[in-house]
């Protein structure tokens, strides 16, 4: 670049992270970003463009946006360039690899991660971006710039030819079309749409058949675009075979010591790239061949000797790539295996295919090794094996990728449902007895099922076989009869039904990016519903008066504690339910109806607990219309008792709540109170999915489907009016409540998340509420990024505030665990929400916020460690917390303990701390300094979290605003020992005077921040705050200064002081209030005389002031 560009180059790039940070006009940002990408002469404003459509990590809705003001053609062009730069550098030692190229090469870098993002969450895409990434010739454009890099012949000539940036461009690039490849249309572009007809290869078993169809492939002319061969090639030769990197060695060994199902893709992925770039090929080829042309283009043998010597199909090329490593401690791509092993699983859905996959490909042996494992077998086993899946010994070791382990399992039972003379050459090959040895160490339970399954198979007795089957055809005509394909034609359906339960599931392994969709609600957990009953316990009514024994699992009965008032309305809903029974009530049809109790009152009575709500379940009718024959019952009853004004006191309103499914309220109900008692009803439900949404349709239900449908299975009992009894439907709801005391959903604890995110919360305050553990199911559903998302957007903040509400107050809260519980869960992101533009909150961190918003207050240091590690840091401090409030003897009601004080009756009713607000305060300590811009005007972010992110009263926002700002002033007092000098007691009192009423709940989160600050858990910090309260409240006698009236009003400063009315009258109030605080003891006379000088000495300063303007002026 020129020196002028240079010099013009950080204003530039100032401008285009502008605007992606202020509140303009979202077209007028894509335009300006189109504009900065376009820019032909400046690298560096292209780079900061390219970052700045990174960062804002878009939606489905922000991605159609981008691509349709022709962003994503933009960032192409970007790419091609950056791709070009980068290989021309390679071997080119003229070429001075200088800032500008560099910079370019970065841009390509940044625009291949955007497009990375966009594709990767393809399913969850419409149609229409899919389209317009094909339509915008992205496939070719990227295999292009892949092509374009020096062919490599080996791995070890890959890591001493291609850079770093190199091997990132293409590392990106295939991973881009790896996510493209799972879409059919992004499959065929890659394979290419025209393929000769001997494509795939029948069972023949014959020699000269087999070269009957070769020669046919040989002289067939018939081409394809040469994309995947070309890709091909690269891939195969570049195989690494013997890395030798010491960190790479280390980072691997932690991943294989690590569970399996903690590995994800991304850890493998960054392990990998800089030594084998062109992974992602695998990929590509497992995607494709999920349609039939890309299982042809992998199973057909090339059409001329000089395009493969070895005249082998592409799949025989590449079952070398499944060979497990030579040791335990050599490393190897477990990429590759998960992809060739996926590939594998494809092929053998072509069921005609089978044979010539079996004996011709031999794809057993490379399908059993990742499943072999180190056991010694005995001799008879050895017979018919392949001796690679024995020979090594303790040294054979299984593939520590579940996936992997699950495509060959997947394959081997594909084939198993082919026939029975390809399962007998499964049986010769001694399948069953690696499948055994595997299943008895398998964690996973998917893999071992499918194991199971195929044992099922090569196991059974295949005598007797049905007349007309496949397997008949085969005995009675012969191994050619066999091998035709007439006789794949006639498979049984339970063959059918393997391999399409098996391609049901590819698209959910065929990409390691893809969140399986939970949108369909699933089916209840039991075999046969209608038969299911209840564990019922017998109940015993016991008076309020009366001594109640503890409830034990255990126990054939229950006792549950009543009042008057809840006997009075169970008695009131039996009635109604009978004379509906027997069709008494005017307007309304005969039926019977079942009346329960359910819910949150069942659980605390069976533990003796006080509760005032009241949910009631109903089978045949609407909570609606059982409310309204309710309330006509209750009126009538106090008509007949000449008590008609007391009839309005018995039995309040009607409420109704609608359903409302987008927020996560699946039922109607309507409220009413009755007999002083808050009534809910609604009627028994069961949840529909249509097939094209995610919004359920709630139906009438038993009360079996009613109790899989509720959050935690010990709000899922009942108590049955009619039958005197509690029922547990899932058969789990009392045991986990009384017994092993674990918080765990009736159904998959994703789906139920799903169906209403605030779940997550309520299984946080019913855990720390009733000293629950929770399930472990339950803690992985709390961490999955997707639940972290739908409670940000889905469900509203008011919700998610009067949650926390519960989790903060209440004779059991436990604010510490539970707000360290939302931290460890990752939960605190999706709860504490940060400030528009309103992206997604991931896990715990704020990250993709703080990137997003102009945030103010804080160094870039200071931010980056903010973006790391803001919730980690919460929760260090919440530990701190407790010995704050032990020191200085907090009370559960936030008074504080005076024994040890010398204090008369004035000083005992001091101000308390705010236990509500205390926590929260030191929760959000790591935001306290951040502040962002709305409406040019700037504000604390901690303001934002308290008022829109949980929805405070307006009252608590104000008490949090004045104790952030006054956090520096308290610990800067902190920091020296209290005295009663003027110059203390000035500083104290205007701390005081700043957070009023919140001043004590500022000093123990101000003492918990400096503690942490200092990385110093000591005794002597909170003793120093011990000493400072002490002093401020008895020596100082400051507690409630800001509310002590001035000595003189603003009428008497006027008179004395000959003021005019306005600002002046505010300035002498305000040195009237600092001397009173520095001078406690002075009396009228002497803050008149003060005031005075005070005023001689501000006209004084007035008067040089002016005069020196005068001069100025002058000059």
């Amino acid at each position: 670049m020129t020196d002028t560009t240079s010099a013009t180059a950080a204003n530039d790039t100032d401008t285009v992270t502008a605007t992606t940070t202020t509140n303009q006009d979202q077209v007028s940002i894509y335009r300006d970003l189109l504009t900065f990408l376009q820019s032909p002469q400046r690298a560096d404003l292209r780079l900061e463009a390219t970052k700045a459509v990174l960062q804002c990590s878009p939606d489905r809705d922000q991605s159609l946006a981008l691509i349709d003001h022709g962003v994503l053609k933009a960032l192409l062009k970007v790419i091609s360039m950056g791709g070009g730069v980068a290989a021309n550098r390679i071997g080119n030692t003229s070429h001075k690899s200088d800032n500008t190229h560099s910079m370019i090469v970065q841009a390509s870098i940044n625009a291949l991660q955007t497009l990375l993002f966009w594709t990767s969450s393809v399913q969850e895409m419409t149609n229409m971006v899919v389209d317009r990434l094909l339509e915008c010739q992205t496939v070719p454009r990227l295999v292009e710039l892949i092509l374009g890099f020096p062919a490599c012949s080996s791995n070890s000539e890959v890591q001493s030819v291609l850079s770093k940036e190199s091997k990132q461009i293409i590392n990106f690039s295939l991973g881009i079309l790896a996510n493209l490849s799972r879409t059919e249309q992004g499959a065929l572009e890659l394979v290419g749409t025209t393929l000769p007809e001997e494509a795939v290869y029948n069972n023949r078993k014959e020699s000269d058949n087999a070269e009957h169809s070769q020669n046919d492939a040989s002289m067939d002319t018939t081409r394809i675009k040469p994309t995947m061969e070309l890709l091909l090639d690269r891939f195969v030769k570049t195989t690494p075979t013997s890395v030798a990197d010491e960190e790479l060695k280390e980072a691997m060994a932690t991943l294989l010591e690590a569970p399996a199902s903690s590995t994800s893709q991304n850890e493998w992925d960054t392990l990998w790239y800089p030594f084998d770039p062109y992974q992602h090929f695998a990929a590509i080829l497992m995607n494709s061949t999920q349609v039939k042309a890309g299982r042809q283009f992998v199973m057909r043998i090339p059409r001329s000797a000089a395009s493969n010597a070895e005249g082998v199909s592409v799949l025989q090329r590449l079952l070398p790539q499944m060979a497990p490593p030579a040791s335990f401690k050599a490393i190897t791509n477990p990429f590759r295996r998960r992809g060739i092993s996926g590939m594998i699983r494809n092929c053998c859905l072509e069921k005609e295919s089978a044979w010539w996959l079996l004996n011709i490909c031999k794809i057993i042996t490379p399908l059993l090794l990742p499943l072999a494992g180190p056991e010694e077998l005995e001799l008879e086993d050895k017979r018919g094996m392949d001796p690679d899946l024995w020979m090594r010994g303790p040294d054979q070791q299984r593939d520590i990728d579940i996936s992997t382990r699950l495509h060959c399992v997947e394959a081997i039972l594909l084939l198993c449902a082919t026939g029975r003379a390809n399962r007998n050459t499964l049986r010769t090959a001694k399948t069953y007895v690696i499948l055994k040895h595997c299943d008895m160490v398998e964690e996973s339970e998917e893999v071992s099922d499918r194991i199971n399954e195929c044992v099922q198979y090569l196991r059974r007795d295949e005598e007797g076989t049905a007349e007309g089957s496949s397997d008949q055809l085969a005995e009675n005509g012969g191994l050619e009869r066999e091998k035709s394909l007439d006789a794949s034609s006639s498979t049984r359906i339970e063959e059918l039904d393997v391999e399409d339960e098996i391609m049901q599931s590819t698209s959910d392994t065929s990409s390691s990016s893809v969140i399986r969709d939970y949108s369909m609600a699933p089916a209840l957990p039991v075999s046969d519903p209608d038969k299911v009953r209840p564990i019922q316990r017998k109940v015993k009514i016991v008076g309020t008066q009366q001594q109640r024994k503890r409830n034990n699992f255990q126990d054939r009965a229950f006792e549950i504690e009543l009042d008057d008032e809840e006997r009075q309305l169970f008695s009131a809903l039996q009635e109604v339910a009978r004379e509906l029974e027997d069709g008494l009530i005017e307007g309304y049809s005969k039926k019977k109806v079942q009346v329960r109790v359910a819910g949150g009152w069942v659980r605390d009575k069976i533990l003796g607990l006080q509760t005032h709500d009241v949910d009631i379940a109903l089978d045949t009718c609407t909570g609606v219309e059982f409310a309204t024959i309710m309330k006509q019952h209750v009126e009538s009853s106090a008509k007949q008792q000449n008590n008609d004004a007391q009839s309005k006191k018995l039995c309040g309103k009607i409420g109704v709540i609608a359903a409302n499914p987008a927020q996560s309220k699946h039922l109607e109900t309507a409220t009413m109170r009755i007999f002083g008692i808050e009534v809910d009803f609604s009627n028994l439900r069961h949840e529909t999915y249509a097939e094209d949404s995610r919004i359920p349709e709630t139906v009438t239900g038993t009360a079996l489907e009613d109790a899989y449908r509720r959050d935690f299975t010990m709000n899922s009992l009942y108590y049955n009016l009619s039958t005197q009894s509690i029922e547990d439907w899932t058969r789990r709801g009392l045991q986990d409540l009384l017994d092993t005391k674990v918080v765990q959903t009736p159904l998959e604890a994703y789906q139920t998340f799903h169906d209403d995110p605030l779940r997550v919360l309520r299984a946080i305050r019913f855990a720390v509420r009733y000293h629950m553990r929770l399930s472990e199911d339950l803690m992985q559903a709390c961490q999955h990024p997707q639940i972290h998302n739908e409670l940000h957007r889905k469900v509203s903040r008011e919700r998610v505030g009067k949650e926390l509400e519960g989790m903060l107050s209440g004779k059991h809260a436990n604010p510490i665990k539970a707000m360290d519980l939302i931290c460890s869960l990752k939960l605190a992101g999706g709860v504490f929400c940060l400030p528009d533009p309103e992206v997604n909150v991931l896990g715990s961190i704020a990250q993709d916020h703080l990137e997003d918003v102009p945030y103010r207050g804080e160094d870039e240091q200071q931010l980056a460690h903010l973006r790391e590690h803001a919730w980690e840091e919460a929760r260090e401090c919440m530990k701190i917390l407790p010995l704050v409030l032990n020191a200085l003897k907090v009370q559960p009601d936030g008074s504080l303990n005076l024994e040890s004080m010398e204090v008369d009756e004035a000083v005992a009713n001091m101000t308390p701390v705010d236990t509500r607000l205390v926590y929260l305060s030191v929760i959000l300590l790591p935001y306290r300094r951040l502040q962002y811009i709305f409406k040019n005007k700037t504000k604390n972010v901690v303001e934002y979290m308290m008022r829109d992110g949980i929805k405070f009263k307006n009252k608590d926002v104000l008490a949090m605003t004045s104790l952030t700002e006054g956090m520096d002033e308290m610990m800067q007092l902190l920091q020296r020992t209290p005295d009663t000098s003027p110059t203390s007691r000035l500083q104290a009192g205007l701390f005081l005077r700043s957070t009023k009423d919140m001043w004590v709940t500022t000093l123990v989160a101000a003492t918990v921040a400096q503690m942490r600050k200092r990385q110093s858990i000591q005794v002597s910090w909170c003793r120093r705050a011990k000493d400072w309260y002490d002093a401020i409240v008895k020596d100082m006698d400051l507690d409630n200064c800001w509310s002590r009236k001035p000595l003189l009003n603003g009428k008497d400063l006027i008179q004395l002081l000959g003021l005019e009315k306005g600002p002046a009258v505010g300035v002498y109030t305000e040195e009237q209030s600092r001397w009173r605080l520095m001078n406690p003891k002075g009396s009228l006379d002497e803050l008149i005389c003060h005031l005075k000088d005070f005023q001689k000495a501000r006209e004084f300063e007035e008067n040089q002031a002016a005069q020196h303007i005068s001069k100025k002026m002058h000059l």
